[in-house]
């Protein structure tokens, strides 16, 4: 049983009554999707800071960070676990005093924790979402912050009515974590993303070497328990029907407050095109005639053993729900997900999945050729144009034959070059001008010599110093013209 209560101040207090050592965590409202292009990163270097201001350890803990939250997790007996979280909130009071070089400590191993992670986002989700809320979550940490900005996130974002604590076991009689209140006429950081925009079904390049199908599910279809279900009928059809297919993943996403996003990859060595097609006609079989009662009773055996696999796994649940409880979304736990898989029936699979692909999907391909199998699937081919088609005049004949010339790296005569103006970014060859005005851009990847830029709707351009004539030249001013 868990019993929720929202204090006075905001705070939501969710405790278990699992007997035993207390696993407890403190989550606020702090992700990529509050973040912005120029700000993304900020939410785990706050928590990096906090965490260094909490040493040394006396309990054993970690800091968490997901889609939807930052968790400050504990465990110990429930007194112990008590102060912990008391001294959390006495190490937020104290963050206006913080130093430039605290943050920059704190940049630097937030961005070592960022590179040795898996990034929880793809292709598919700024493609329906752009470059704000879950697409952000793509995009590596910006490498310096002003220490004032650090303070003023703090000031949004740490407080209690952005806060939930969640724990397996009753915390003390009288039990206070008194954090800091949200200062009148201050708004917070939360931020609600928009709604996906409607699209055909569409074939992206994929940002890993693995390909993928992905899905938007109505919040209140129990993505969870269908996608478990789906996931062990495609697991068990395709890994019988092809030989070289390892196993079929899947990736979760509460993505708004209406939509899952539910991502099926094929994992293995054989032919990229071949899987996607076998798993594209695999969905579609669910779509017409359900799952087998056996991966009926996998998805609920599953999540069951997940459920009941001890207080460790029952703080994760928690910790799960408080992200969910602070982002504004429909709260859904694997206790309660375990009891809808339990009660699944195929036509309901069937029917869920069936509306999912009739509204599109978005297919991330990590193989050659992929105008031919856009073509196999009747999808068409996002070209993920950065830089679009303008009239030649836009350029006088001065301006295009100045800037910085394409060489390939290897002395080619390619007539291409990149020109920057005032205002805009311009390609320039004898058939075509195209361009885009600076403040749409924005730099996602910055590699010293390599530039990677973005809009909002998640398109990009690469740019290496080698490929040019003054190459490095290029990229400083790049780098200058987009700060």
């Amino acid at each position: 049983m868990i019993t929720t209560i929202r204090a006075d101040d905001g705070l939501t207090t969710q405790t278990a009554d699992r007997p035993g050592r207390v696993f407890a965590g403190l989550t606020f409202g702090l992700a990529a999707r509050d973040e912005s292009p120029t700000t993304r990163g900020i939410s785990r270097l706050l928590g990096q800071i906090v965490w260094q201001r909490l040493q040394p350890r006396r309990l054993s803990g970690r800091l968490l960070q997901d889609d939807l939250g930052l968790t400050f997790e504990v465990s110990g007996t429930s007194q112990e676990v008590a102060q912990h979280l008391a001294e959390i909130a006495t190490v937020i009071h104290g963050l206006e005093n913080l130093t430039e070089a605290e943050v920059a400590r704190a940049a630097r191993i937030a961005e070592l924790s960022a590179e040795e992670s898996v990034l929880l986002g793809s292709t598919a989700v700024p493609y329906w979402f752009g470059m704000a809320g879950p697409g952000l979550e793509t995009l590596p940490p910006v490498e310096e912050f002003d220490v004032r900005l650090v303070a003023e996130w703090a000031r949004r974002g740490l407080v209690a009515d952005n806060a939930v604590i969640s724990a397996t076991g009753p915390l003390p009689e009288g039990f206070s974590c008194r954090l800091p209140v949200r200062e009148a006429g201050r708004v917070g950081v939360r931020r609600r993303p928009e709604r996906p925009r409607v699209t055909p079904t569409t074939v992206v390049e994929a940002s890993a070497p693995v390909s993928s199908l992905a899905i938007l599910i109505p919040s209140a279809d129990h993505a969870y328990a269908i996608g478990r279900a789906v996931l062990e009928e495609l697991h068990n059809r395709l890994v019988i029907e092809r030989p070289l297919v390892d196993r079929v993943e899947i990736i979760y996403s509460t993505a708004t407050p209406e939509e899952s996003f539910v991502s099926f990859s094929v994992v293995g060595p054989g032919d990229e095109a071949a899987n996607v097609l076998a798993l594209r006609s695999a969905l579609e079989d669910v779509a017409r005639g359900g799952v087998s009662q056996d991966a009926l009773a996998l998805a609920a055996s599953s999540l069951g053993a997940v459920r009941d696999a001890g207080s460790s796994a029952l703080a994760q649940d928690l910790f799960s729900m408080a992200g969910s409880l602070v982002a504004g979304l429909p709260v859904q736990s694997i206790a309660a997900e375990s009891r809808v898989a339990e009660d699944l029936d195929s036509d309901r699979v069937a029917a869920v999945v069936a509306a999912a692909l009739e509204r599109g999907f978005v297919l991330e391909y990590a193989g050659p050729d992929g105008d031919e199998l856009a073509a196999a699937l009747g999808a068409v081919v996002d070209p993920r144009q950065l830089l679009r088609p303008v009239a030649p005049a836009a350029l006088s004949r001065r301006e295009r034959r100045a800037g910085w010339r394409f060489t390939g790296g290897k002395g080619s005569r390619d007539d291409l070059r990149v020109v920057l103006t005032g205002e805009t970014l311009f390609t320039v060859s004898e058939r075509l001008v195209s361009g885009r005005v600076l403040s749409d851009l924005f730099v996602g990847f910055d590699a010293g010599d390599v530039l990677t830029i973005f809009d909002q709707e998640g398109s990009a351009l690469t740019f290496d110093a080698d490929d040019w004539r003054d190459g490095p030249g290029l990229i400083e001013a790049l780098r200058r013209s987009l700060s």
